[in-house]
């Protein structure tokens, strides 16, 4: 779930960067949907590894 949680919000640090809105109009997309689906299944398979790659790559953004 964490995973997850962090997919999202890096797709939302991209449309902040790149000036196209917010990630909630995204819920009815197909893909964006199924990028959730890969990272919740590769956050079960991989587990820490990838949720502190998800960290880093939000981090790279300097957003906060």
């Amino acid at each position: 779930m964490y995973a997850v949680v962090l997919g999202i919000v890096l797709v939302q640090v991209f449309y902040f960067f790149t000036g196209s809105g917010s990630v909630v109009v995204l819920y009815d997309n197909i893909l964006f949907l199924a990028f959730l689906g890969v990272c919740s299944i590769l956050g079960w398979i991989v587990g820490d590894s990838f949720i502190v790659w998800l960290k880093d790559e939000i981090g790279n953004w300097k957003f906060w």
